[in-house]
């Protein structure tokens, strides 16, 4: 996963995310994940372990949430289905907000871990 942006900058308004396999030959733009408009969608990072045929792939991202409206990129976590990703279809599913965040914080980095 990785992010792209027609500007030379991390914190690039128009930057999406999308999903390339390693040889190259799977290029897809995630449309579900990226969501609508400039937000800002940025430094993808994979969780450690499948769920079933699910992935999970965290991302910075600047969009509204329904209770708070801070305009500060915060953490999102989509759904991969890389089996839709294998036929060419966006395999991302809506994000969702990880709870547990400082909403009026500049999150960037989604980091996993075990306990």
């Amino acid at each position: 996963a990785y992010n792209r942006s027609s500007y030379p900058s991390y914190s690039a308004l128009d930057a999406t995310v999308w999903l390339m396999n390693r040889d190259g030959s799977i290029d897809i733009r995630l449309h579900n994940a990226n969501g609508q408009g400039e937000l800002q969608n940025s430094y993808p990072r994979w969780g450690p372990l499948p769920d079933d045929d699910v992935l999970w792939l965290a991302f910075s991202s600047r969009r509204a949430y329904p209770l708070d409206t801070i305009d500060q990129p915060n953490i999102w976590v989509s759904a991969i289905e890389p089996t839709l990703a294998e036929q060419g279809q966006d395999p991302s599913s809506a994000p969702f907000w990880l709870p547990g965040q400082q909403r009026s914080s500049d999150n960037h980095l989604p980091l996993w871990w075990s306990q």
